[in-house]
């Protein structure tokens, strides 16, 4: 059964379901065109997200290239059945292939749909994308690959994505995962509690890394919870990116982007060391207090859940998620440890302290 999970775009008119679904079928249209005039521009790769496989068919050779590789550390051989989701790009000045994107009956930059919420439609600024919850299809066109915003680099499809993870019944929570010899840490906090620069501090000490944006939580049937990382992708201020120099030359540039954070493509850098899922053994709540030491202190399940609950649901962009997703972030924060993360100047100190909460709660 598919839920009306969006919130509204807007106050000044709702698109129609007839306009909503021409929206979506004028896409698909597009991609298929784009796909047989240009065949030789044309990919396909597979990929496992949320542990589910994943068809993404591109046309376009600098679109490939850059929808890609954010996902290099989810990448499969083609698999024995068939993809649980379809996603298809195209751009459309590589291929000549016009497409509508201005559609005065949609609200730009928000998601319209149906009234069921079966198809969904978002216009932005240079793509357009639809899903069909129901097929379980995504289409997206790009005027231009360059065009796109530094963030799309990054995490692309993200609010569409973040649904179909929902639709799966994977609660998607806007945290950070690192992990130790198969146990995680789930990273949680606000914008600027420092949940990127625990991440990378980890990575760079040796921790696996899986996210420090969105983060796929999945409940298993002993009660314990699986932690899926989205994009191999970090999301760093400039003053703290500084502070990694190995990144900074891979950091995305886009002299026309207003976002505070910088966008590093990790797969680049290690293509070998990124880590797809783990279970969760540990909440770590980030904060920076500027002290000299960084320590970690055991936090309460009432901590956790308001340090994990606001940025997790509130201000996820794709949709409100429900009493069924408060009760999802509830039963992990009942089911794991939780501990505070105070942050100190020393960036070597925090894999060590991470490392640290890992192996208590192996033992305990």
């Amino acid at each position: 059964m598919i839920e009306n999970a969006i919130q509204p775009g807007g106050e000044d008119f709702t698109p129609s379901d007839t306009e909503v679904e021409k929206a979506f079928a004028e896409l698909a249209a597009g991609y298929e065109r784009a796909a047989s005039r240009y065949g030789k521009l044309r990919t396909e790769r597979f990929y496992t997200f949320g542990g589910r496989v994943v068809r993404v068919r591109t046309v376009g050779k600098t679109l490939a290239n850059l929808v890609n590789r954010p996902w290099t550390h989810l990448r499969m051989g083609d698999p024995a059945r068939d993809p649980d989701l379809r996603i298809d790009l195209f751009d459309a000045a590589e291929t000549n292939t016009p497409c509508r994107l201005r559609s005065s009956s949609l609200h730009r930059g928000n998601v319209s749909g149906t009234a069921d919420g079966r198809v969904l439609v978002q216009e932005r600024e240079c793509m357009k994308s639809g899903f069909d919850r129901q097929a379980r299809h995504i289409v997206s066109v790009i005027t231009r690959t360059s065009d796109l915003p530094h963030t799309e680099h990054g995490r692309p499809l993200y609010q569409l994505l973040l649904l179909w993870h929902q639709d799966r019944g994977l609660h998607t929570a806007h945290a950070g995962l690192v992990a130790r010899d198969g146990a995680a840490a789930l990273l949680g906090g606000p914008r600027w509690a420092g949940k990127s620069t625990t991440a990378l501090s980890c990575r760079q000490a040796g921790v696996d890394y899986l996210s420090d944006d969105y983060v796929a939580l999945e409940a298993l049937p002993d009660g314990g919870f699986i932690g899926y990382g989205l994009y191999a992708s970090a999301h760093v201020a400039p003053a703290h990116l500084e502070r990694f120099p190995r990144l900074v030359p891979h950091a995305v540039k886009d002299g026309r982007s207003v976002e505070e954070k910088r966008v590093v493509l990790l797969g680049d850098i290690f293509p070998d060391q990124l880590t797809p899922s783990a279970p969760i053994r540990a909440l770590v709540l980030p904060r920076v207090t500027g002290g000299a030491a960084t320590r970690a202190r055991p936090a309460t399940k009432t901590e956790a859940l308001l340090r994990l609950a606001p940025s997790s649901i509130l201000r996820l962009p794709q949709a409100h998620l429900g009493q069924r997703g408060f009760a999802h972030l509830t039963s992990l924060v009942e089911r794991v440890p939780a501990f505070w993360l105070e942050l100190g100047d020393d960036l070597d100190a925090i894999p060590k302290v991470v490392s640290g909460i890992l192996s208590g709660v192996a033992k305990s």
